[in-house]
């Protein structure tokens, strides 16, 4: 999160896809990169915008909060200018929209997030859960080139354990067949691999 806060990469990012009024989505402590957002004629960009974070509640309850955080991302969220609305209580599933920004307060808001933006993206027939089942039936069957037909043709992956980052066409294309065949009898699913 700490890291996220204050990148110029990220900020050029974020202005990029906020100028071309596309759909900018962060998860739990993923708004901490909304921070990183320029500022236009002294306002940031998010100025007055309604989002939702990681909590301080939540994050009073977890390890590194009770040990001592430098900030908190409720606050720092608060003090740019964002309209911060958490759910209604800790660790709850809870997804704000506002314009073109998404945003889903902790873990137990991915799915519903996932859906939320999946809806935004136009694919309102399918669920995150069932676009994660889709991919793994195409992975137990090796069927590499469907699950890169069900990425945008520009899409960007990052493999991050592996440090490759490239067109999904290229960089997931060579990862996803060198696993495949690396594992032809490993079976995942959305409930694990085994």
């Amino acid at each position: 999160m700490v890291d996220l806060a204050d990148n110029p990469s990220i900020g050029r990012v974020l202005k990029l896809q906020h100028d071309a009024d596309k759909t900018i989505a962060a998860l739990c402590h993923g708004p901490a990169a909304l921070l990183s957002a320029p500022d236009s004629d002294g306002v940031w960009l998010f100025d007055g915008y309604k989002m939702t974070a990681f909590t301080n509640e939540e994050e009073d309850q977890t390890q590194a909060g009770r040990t001592g955080m430098p900030w908190y991302l409720e606050d720092a969220l608060k003090n740019r200018g964002a309209v911060f609305d958490d759910g209604d209580a800790a660790w709850v599933s809870h997804v704000v929209i506002d314009w073109n920004l998404v945003t889903a307060q902790n873990p137990g808001s991915s799915e519903a997030g996932a859906d939320t933006l999946l809806k935004r993206l136009g694919y309102e027939q399918m669920s995150a859960r069932s676009v994660t089942q889709e991919f793994f039936d195409h992975m137990e069957a090796g069927e590499v080139d469907d699950i890169i037909g069900m990425t945008a043709p520009g899409a960007v992956v990052s493999l991050v354990p592996l440090h490759a980052h490239g067109s999904m066409a290229e960089a997931g294309a060579s990862y996803l067949r060198d696993l495949a065949r690396a594992f032809p009898d490993y079976w995942c699913g959305y409930g694990g691999c085994s």
